[in-house]
């Protein structure tokens, strides 16, 4: 299931952009609306457009695709007014928030657009998970399966949950206030939110995902220990 989104994260009110917009979203809706896959627009993601001409993108939306007034609603995420439903995104655990409360806190967001982590590559940690911790690859993947816990409790009262991201990504010009260890990591500046690497590596979180929702007898597998967990062989000369 596919939740498209078209977005400019830089927003000039002028004429010129509107209708560059405007343009460029009527070549987005062609390419992807005959798609089954598709099941909602999204007009913009954490970068809200005025209200006024967010209710014109969507009817641009209704008019190019009919399924849209029943089938595939449109959305804004993180803030946005103007279209059929605002997601919200609900980062519980990884800024501020109780991980543990998050069950119930989709039970009134139905949907949540955006959820995960940060995380180091290699750095490990032992032990329960704690939510002020070193952001390591096992608080990672613990986080994360404290939400899938959460949401599965409830799985019968909610539309489901999208977790950011699966590959982690370059992210060129952002400031990330040194979340997620970039010195450790060796490259950067990346966003270091997937449970891929950056060069395409699975993490434990990925396993961890593939364990609660692959069956055994479908593909069986035993993840025992963190692939990337081990002690440094040292050389003493003497």
């Amino acid at each position: 299931m596919f939740w498209s989104q078209f977005s400019a994260h830089i927003w000039y009110d002028t004429p010129e952009f509107k209708a560059n917009f405007k343009t460029l979203l009527k070549e987005w809706i062609k390419e992807r609306r005959n798609s089954p896959s598709v099941i909602m627009w999204g007009l913009q993601n954490e970068s809200t457009i005025p209200k006024a001409f967010a209710e014109e993108c969507t009817q641009i939306i209704r008019e190019m695709d009919p399924t849209s007034a029943k089938q595939r609603i449109v959305t804004t995420c993180n803030g946005g007014e103007g279209t059929d439903w605002n997601v919200i995104q609900n980062w519980s655990g990884t800024y501020g928030g109780n991980p543990y409360n998050y069950g119930e806190e989709l039970t009134t967001q139905l949907l949540n657009g955006e959820y995960g982590a940060w995380r180091s590559a290699d750095l490990h940690t032992e032990g329960d998970f704690n939510q002020k911790g070193e952001l390591s690859e096992n608080r990672f993947s613990q986080l994360m399966e404290i939400k899938v816990r959460e949401a599965e409790s409830v799985k019968d009262k909610i539309v489901g949950q999208y977790h950011w991201l699966l590959y982690s990504h370059e992210n060129p010009g952002r400031t990330q206030n040194g979340e997620g260890y970039r010195d450790i990591d060796k490259v950067g500046p990346v966003n270091y939110k997937g449970i891929f690497t950056i060069w395409g590596e699975p993490l434990d979180a990925f396993y961890m995902y593939r364990a609660n929702y692959v069956s055994k007898e479908e593909s069986p597998m035993v993840y025992i220990v963190s692939h990337s967990w081990y002690k440094p062989l040292v050389n003493i000369w003497r």
